[in-house]
């Protein structure tokens, strides 16, 4: 999806994120001490993928995909969504860069070497993907060189300083701020979520 097709879905996107934000607010609201346990504040979603969890963890507390081999982020993203639209946390967005940034990972690009795991204390995982109940879009071919699906996440604010602990040691690149790569498009996503009425 190239960068002047992906405004034509900016209804969905921003719909998307908004339920996004409102589930990352609630998950800290509601879970304070997964706070201190990194792999595990934003993971409450674990859908079903080929018979079992989608992720698992190892015994550093670690988190890790079950499926050795390259996966359906569609499918997986699919099932995490369902899970955000029966919150009551409604919140007013009047300024939504005081809650949190918007990431961009270019899926399938790894060194698997849990860098990006140790140095994000596990919240980052093992494939060098953000946590799932962060995740709110998926395209493919925008920002991404190899045509590979971009994924966009969002990172509430308490957890930048942890994920740009991630970007600064992963050495492909799959990672950028939506902000550093394409303002208008930002800049357009967090003013239709701040027109959004709980």
């Amino acid at each position: 999806m190239q960068s002047n097709l992906i405004h034509d879905f900016i209804e969905e996107i921003s719909s998307n994120l908004y339920l996004t934000i409102r589930w990352t607010e609630h998950l800290q609201h509601n879970y304070p001490e997964a706070g201190y346990l990194h792999s595990k504040i934003f993971r409450h979603s674990n859908p079903d993928y080929k018979g079992g969890p989608f992720y698992s963890y190892d015994h550093n507390g670690f988190p890790i995909i079950t499926i050795n081999d390259y996966f359906d982020y569609h499918e997986v993203f699919a099932k995490a969504l369902l899970k955000r639209n029966n919150i009551e946390h409604n919140i007013q967005l009047e300024n939504p860069n005081d809650f949190g940034k918007i990431l961009l990972f270019e899926t399938e690009v790894t060194t698997n070497d849990g860098v990006t795991t140790f140095n994000t204390n596990g919240f980052i995982d093992d494939w060098d993907v953000p946590p799932i109940d962060c995740w709110f879009f998926l395209a493919r071919s925008y920002w991404c060189s190899t045509g590979n699906l971009a994924l966009f996440s969002w990172i509430p604010k308490a957890y930048i300083p942890i994920m740009q602990e991630g970007i600064d040691v992963e050495i492909l690149g799959s990672y950028a701020w939506l902000q550093d790569v394409d303002q208008d498009l930002n800049d357009r996503l967090l003013r239709h979520v701040a027109s959004f009425h709980p």
